[in-house]
């Protein structure tokens, strides 16, 4: 990273020194190291504050201790003036304790002025590190305003969002979904999703619940108890959440609001049955006459021809008893 600063501008370099010999010194030693340099010299409290708020430098070097103005105070001015600046104490005489005591401070290195030859790479070190936390907070900032732009889609999608843990318990609920319950996000974190199901659905969901910790997506129906204890019914698209190593890590799960379909479906089927049993009322009924009929026809028919042989009985005695009488005659 430094060597492409190097290719794009001279290292601007803000250095805090009380002897023009050292400085110098100091300047030709980064100069042979390879460095492209713009150095500015500060030897007092007031100029060294001057150029700071001017700003536009990469980074500080300084001496720990110049008359009337030390490096802790110097430090504390970058720090005011110039967060996340690279400091760097250049010194003759620096004790480890002092030294400790200016890291803990936010210093980001120093050196003994009789070891200068390690100062090109503690300043190597202090760019790559500022390179690293800007790179950082670039990525986190684009991370929050692309989180931001998540959290707006989530929270105005047609579809409910709910995120359950490892553990089974809620971690996140979209807008739509506590909207679809009644109950606000703050009611459904930390929860189960069984506390939001009528008794009789609840062993269907926790076998639902070992299939997403075995790895297994399914798409299905599901009811749920609204706040006010009306049922709402949902179609499920759920998924499993597996890390690197595919150790379930929760479930995510979208939801479709199907009340409407589910209650104009269950009113159909409701007609359809009520026909299907007038029908077959009807039908008994007709099935019934029918029989009556059969039987009246059956005994219709019986006395007719119970009149018929009547009929051939009166006529055989009528014969019988002409003969009967023609014998009496003669």
């Amino acid at each position: 990273m430094t060597n492409e600063m190097q290719r794009e501008r001279p290292l601007r370099i803000l250095h805090l020194e009380d002897s023009p010999r050292d400085a110098e010194l100091i300047r030709e030693r980064l100069i042979d190291a390879g460095f492209s340099l713009q150095l500015d010299w500060a030897a007092s409290e007031l100029k060294f504050a001057s150029l700071l708020q001017r700003g536009g430098y990469d980074l500080v070097l300084a001496d720990y201790l110049l008359p009337g103005f030390e490096a802790p105070a110097a430090l504390s001015l970058v720090n005011a003036l110039a967060p996340g600046l690279p400091f760097i104490v250049v010194s003759g005489a620096v004790g480890e304790e002092k030294a400790v005591e200016l890291l803990k401070l936010g210093a980001t290195d120093y050196v003994l002025k009789d070891r200068l030859d390690k100062l090109p790479l503690a300043i190597e070190r202090a760019l790559d590190e500022i390179g690293e936390q800007k790179a950082r907070r670039r990525a986190e900032e684009e991370l929050r305003i692309s989180e931001g732009k998540y959290r707006r889609i989530v929270d105005t999608a047609a579809e409910g969002i709910w995120s359950l843990g490892a553990d089974h318990l809620t971690t996140f609920v979209n807008a739509r979904m506590t909207e679809m319950l009644g109950y606000t996000g703050a009611e459904m974190f930390g929860r189960p999703m069984a506390d939001f199901m009528f008794d009789e659905d609840v062993p269907n969901h926790l076998l639902r619940m070992g299939n997403r910790r075995h790895g297994q997506p399914e798409h299905y129906e599901r009811r749920f108890r609204r706040k006010n204890g009306e049922a709402v019914w949902t179609l499920v698209s759920a998924t499993p959440i597996l890390d690197d190593q595919h150790q379930f890590q929760g479930s995510f799960a979208m939801f479709t609001d199907i009340t409407e379909r589910k209650l104009a479906g269950d009113e159909l089927q409701r007609l359809k049955d009520d026909l299907e049993r007038r029908v077959l009322e009807r039908t008994i009924e007709l099935q019934e006459k029918y029989a009556e009929l059969e039987r009246m026809n059956k005994l219709f028919v019986g006395r007719e021809l119970k009149m018929v042989e009547l009929k051939e009985r009166i006529t055989e005695l009528e014969q019988q008893i002409r003969q009967l009488n023609e014998r009496s005659g003669s």
